[in-house]
C-alpha cells in the first residue's frame, strides 16, 4: 500500500543544512539488507537501511535520491523514513524525529514494480544535518520476469553517470559515477560550446562507486555539460552553475 506524506519546509530544511560545516565526520555508519530484490510483477520491493548515531548528541539526517531509472510510468521508487513520501520528492529529511545517541533507526528505499517484466535501479545518498557533504551511497535493483537474475555478479553490469548534487551549484558540485569493471576513466567538464573546461580524472581506477569534485571558481553562470568515457562507454549530463 502506497501511504506518502508532503512534509511542508521540508525543501527548505534541506536548502539549509548546506551551510553547515563542510568537515568530513563519522556521524553515523549505515547497512543495506539488500541491493538487490527479485520480484513478482506488481510488487514491491522494500530496501531497507540501518542507521546508526555515533554522536554523542540527537542526529537528524536526510534521504537523497540521485539516480531514479524506472522501465516505464507503471513503475514508482519512494524515500521513506516511518511513511514513504511522494515518489516526486528526491530530497527528504525526518526532522521531527532525530535518532539519539547510540540508537539506532531504519530508512528504506522503495521501489514499486509495473505488471511487466523490467529492471529498476535507484542510487541514493544518506548524510547528516551535521555534516551534509559528508554521504554514503547506496545502488538499489529490483527485477520482475525475464530480467530478473539471482547471482550476485549481476547486481551491477552497466555503466552508470549520476546528476551532479547540488545543481544548480556555486562553488563547488559532487558528481558520482559508477564502474562495473576496473578501467581507464576520464571525467572531463565543457561549456555549451564544447570547449573543454576541466579534467576531473584520468586515471585507471577499480570497479565501484566513485565521486569527483567540481569547482566553478573561475567560470561564468550558465549550462556546462560533464562527460564521462570509461572503456568503450561514453555518458554525458547537464548541469548548471548559478553565480
Amino acid at each position: 500500500m502506497k501511504n506518502y506524506i508532503n512534509r511542508s519546509g521540508i525543501q527548505l530544511f534541506l536548502l539549509l543544512i548546506f551551510f553547515f560545516s563542510k568537515t568530513e565526520a563519522q556521524d553515523f555508519t549505515c547497512q543495506a539488507a539488500d541491493t538487490l530484490i527479485k520480484c513478482d510483477y506488481g510488487a514491491e520491493a522494500v530496501f531497507k537501511i540501518n542507521i546508526t548515531n555515533q554522536t554523542a548528541k540527537n542526529l537528524t539526517v536526510f534521504l537523497k535520491r540521485v539516480f531514479n531509472q524506472l522501465p516505464d510510468q507503471d513503475w514508482s521508487s519512494s524515500l521513506c523514513f516511518s511513511s514513504c513520501y511522494s515518489p516526486s520528492m528526491d530530497s527528504v529529511a525526518d526532522e521531527s524525529s532525530p535518532i539519539a545517541p547510540g540508537t539506532s533507526f531504519e530508512a528504506s528505499v522503495h521501489i514499486f514494480t509495473g505488471n511487466n517484466p523490467g529492471t529498476a535501479q535507484v542510487t541514493i545518498q544518506i548524510g547528516s544535518v551535521l555534516h551534509p557533504d559528508s554521504r554514503k551511497t547506496f545502488n538499489f535493483t529490483a527485477m520482475t520476469g525475464n530480467s530478473a537474475v539471482t547471482t550476485e555478479n549481476s547486481k551491477k553490469m552497466e555503466f552508470r553517470l549520476n546528476q551532479n548534487y547540488p545543481n544548480p551549484f556555486n562553488p563547488s558540485t559532487t558528481i558520482g559515477y559508477y564502474l562495473p569493471t576496473t578501467c581507464k576513466v576520464t571525467l572531463k567538464a565543457f561549456n555549451v560550446l564544447g570547449n573543454e573546461t576541466a579534467v576531473l580524472v584520468n586515471e585507471l581506477q577499480t570497479a565501484g562507486d566513485h565521486t569527483a569534485q567540481f569547482n566553478d571558481a573561475n567560470l561564468p553562470s550558465g549550462v556546462y555539460y560533464y562527460r564521462l568515457t570509461a572503456g568503450n562507454s561514453v555518458l554525458t549530463r547537464k548541469m548548471i552553475i548559478l553565480k
